[in-house]
């Protein structure tokens, strides 16, 4: 099924969705977003090299480029998100134009307070790309992945991904889109999609009588609660957009959708209209929400949406939308902020103390005085040996935003891997926490890692049974911290499953350890034959690196001296041995005349 953007239609007049969108009022009473908070933007692709969104894009602490699939998510490179379209990590493509998803993510989370460009519902937020609209549109199949996409990543690393934006529609009901939504729902994401933008005539349609989607999907059945905020758009004055599409129980809201000015790709700014673009002001919301409301649940984020805007009676909205009302982002009652403490990364040095320095951050300026207790943990480093263990409380006076611990790392001399600590928060006081842990790593700047290198190794076959064929590898000097390294066998001239028996797996060196060995079992025969061979290769190493990375196994043929057959009589091995591709032609007969057998 194909899909398309919902808009943009590009008109020139005055941007007014701060006033509109009451998202003004939320930063003056101190609400600006946090980095912590995620979204997925579930469009075409986003230029995150822009001036307005690069501090905004999520980066991928556990899939660094290096052509690996570090995470094991199956997708490799996955730096700020994938691209479904092109089937590659690039999630701005300048020949596609991805002018549409460039404006989407301006009017989310464009950075604000800066004094330049737009500033987004959100100033602080991780956008998270996953593209699957090209020039042409895309296919419902491709959102799906998406959204499993953005779902996979809150399971697996519990990041507080709160909404997906899909600013989208067509391609007809999909009973694989509904399930993928409603397993994002389960994950306590919300869907917010944009109502639509009428048919051909351009005439916003009633999404109650002609269902339009995905915003028509619920998520009850599935997850308890529906996760889906169909977004109608708004002009400047709050009049229904006449081209936006509404409904009294399948439209949820009105937000700005008129002329509104955001980010384009190349730097650039631009005023467009459409659903698409009342759609982001409420996931930019939502994620103005939960910085300011730690481990609100995906029903009450929107319940506390809907709520706001049920307060925010519009009329033109009046028996068009379940609230009759248009989004209030300064109406989500007492501010509540939220905590959040940075990774940082210091080099160690060789001797003395460095600093690791840890920043603890409010999302929102408090009227009270709010505390918070913290303490170190060992991750690889250790307390004692890499550095000074810390702990103790932070005091934020009324007004306050920001607080710095400071963490003592030792300098040597030893060569190993970087090594990691945690800087835990507790019992705050005043204040939710929404980001318990930040990780200080110390880097290693000492002598390269050590190598680990393989031997090769030779043996004799033996008649039948099996024998081991022990390699043994070697680290090229001893670490501080345990050693890993991958292997598996490899044919050569000899054959798995008849000459040896596969092998594969890891093996680790303990702290101090500087030799390990594998064992590789031989099958033995009694057929002449020559040496045969395989290899056994090293891979993926941990706190260490590869040199002799493949050790070559020689299977020697140990039958030569088998030459005489029962009763003394002359065998066929021995005759295979002197007259080689001769024996089947010269001899044919052997003692008495009874005719052999070739091997």
């Amino acid at each position: 099924m194909n899909s398309r953007a919902e808009g943009p239609e590009q008109v020139k007049t005055q941007v007014l969705y701060p006033r509109l969108s009451q998202a003004a009022e939320a930063w003056a009473q101190g609400a600006v977003g946090l980095s912590s908070v995620f979204v997925g933007i579930v469009d075409e692709g986003i230029d995150y090299t822009h001036p307005d969104l690069a501090a905004n894009i999520w980066t991928n602490q556990w899939d660094p480029v290096d052509g690996i699939d570090n995470d094991g998510n199956g997708y490799v490179d996955d730096i700020h998100g994938w691209d479904f379209v092109h089937k590659d990590n690039t999630i701005f493509d300048a020949a596609d134009g991805d002018d549409h998803g460039t404006h989407v993510a301006g009017t989310i989370g464009g950075v604000g307070g800066n004094g330049s460009g737009v500033a987004g519902v959100t100033w602080k937020v991780g956008m998270i790309s996953t593209k699957f609209l090209g020039p042409t549109g895309g296919y419902t199949s491709d959102a799906v992945k998406a959204l499993d996409y953005l779902t996979d990543l809150k399971s697996r690393h519990g990041m507080n991904i709160v909404a997906a934006n899909n600013s989208w529609g067509g391609g007809g009901a999909s009973q694989a889109l509904a399930d993928a939504i409603g397993r994002a729902a389960k994950a306590n994401i919300l869907f917010v999609a944009a109502a639509g933008n009428g048919g051909s005539d351009g005439v916003g349609d009633n999404n109650d009588s002609t269902a339009n989607y995905p915003s028509n999907y619920n998520t009850t059945s599935a997850a308890g609660y529906d996760s889906v905020i169909a977004v109608a758009a708004i002009n400047g004055s709050g009049g229904l957009a006449s081209f936006s599409n509404y409904g009294a129980t399948t439209v949820d809201l009105g937000a700005p959708g008129v002329s509104i000015l955001s980010t384009l790709p190349g730097g650039g700014y631009g005023y467009y209209s459409g659903t698409s673009m009342a759609t982001p002001h409420v996931t930019g919301a939502i994620a103005l929400y939960a910085s300011t409301h730690a481990g609100a649940s995906g029903a009450a984020i929107k319940t506390a949406v809907l709520a706001a805007a049920s307060s925010t009676y519009t009329s033109s909205l009046s028996g068009k939308t379940l609230t009759s009302g248009r989004l209030n982002a300064g109406g989500f009652g007492e501010v509540v902020p939220g905590l959040a403490v940075n990774d940082v990364s210091v080099v160690e040095g060789n001797s003395g103390t460095t600093s690791l320095v840890f920043t603890v951050t409010l999302s929102a300026a408090s009227t009270k005085t709010v505390t918070v207790n913290y303490a170190t943990a060992n991750g690889t480093a250790t307390a004692g040996g890499d550095y000074t263990a810390t702990s103790g409380t932070l005091t934020f006076a009324a007004g306050v935003r920001t607080q710095t611990v400071t963490v003592s790392t030792w300098g040597d001399t030893t060569s190993e891997g970087n090594e990691t600590l945690m800087l835990n928060l507790s019992g705050a006081v005043n204040a939710a926490i929404l980001d318990n842990q930040g990780i200080g790593t110390i880097l290693n700047d000492d002598v390269t890692l050590p190598s680990i290198s393989i031997n090769n190794v030779a043996i004799k076959e033996g008649d039948s049974g099996y024998t081991n064929m022990i390699f043994t590898l070697s680290l090229s000097a001893a670490s501080k911290q345990s050693v890993s390294v991958s292997f598996n066998t490899i044919d050569g001239t000899a054959t798995a499953g008849s000459d040896y028996l596969a092998a594969s797996g890891t093996v680790t060196f303990a702290a101090g350890q500087t030799k390990q060995t594998i064992a590789v079992r031989i099958y033995g025969d009694s057929v002449y034959e020559a040496n045969e061979s395989f290899s056994l290769q090293l891979s993926n190493p941990t706190n260490a690196q590869l040199g002799a990375s493949r050790g070559v196994g020689t299977i020697q043929n140990d039958d030569r001296s088998k030459l005489v057959g029962p009763a003394g009589k002359l065998s066929t091995e021995f005759l295979m041995a002197a007259y080689g591709d001769y024996f089947d032609t010269a001899l044919a007969t052997l003692n008495d005349g009874k005719s052999l057998k070739t091997k």
